[in-house]
């Protein structure tokens, strides 16, 4: 009985899991492997190329590749969900607004001031 529990608990787990991480990780490319090589990029170098008397020359030492070092921090920060992107929703412009008249204006105007009263109250 409990070999059946433990298949049973692995398909259900298994049918969670989304058809491209379940490719992913056939072919070798596990969350661990990802991982691993955003750990390498973090001390990615790179040899800088220059021009010197009409000629490329290369670089003696290999420079910080500071563009890939970033995005490997961001992506880890990413995976580990300290990194969270925010993103603002506007509904400028998507509201149509409904001019009033006198009498609904007034009936506004007055529920503002009334509101105002109660809250001065609760102060």
């Amino acid at each position: 009985m409990p070999d059946e529990s433990n298949t049973l608990r692995q398909k259900n787990l298994e049918s969670l899991t989304s058809p491209a991480v379940r490719i992913a990780d056939e072919q070798g490319l596990t969350l661990s492997r990802l991982i691993n090589k955003l750990g390498e990029l973090m001390d990615a170098k790179i040899k800088k190329q220059f021009c010197y008397e009409g000629k490329v020359v290369e670089g003696a030492e290999p420079q910080p590749d500071n563009p890939s070092q970033q995005r490997a921090v961001e992506l880890l920060l990413r995976v580990r969900g300290e990194l969270v992107e925010k993103k603002h929703i506007s509904l400028e412009g998507s509201i149509q607004s409904i001019p009033l008249d006198e009498e609904a204006q007034a009936k506004l105007e007055a529920a503002k001031e009334l509101i105002k009263e109660r809250s001065k109250k609760v102060e």
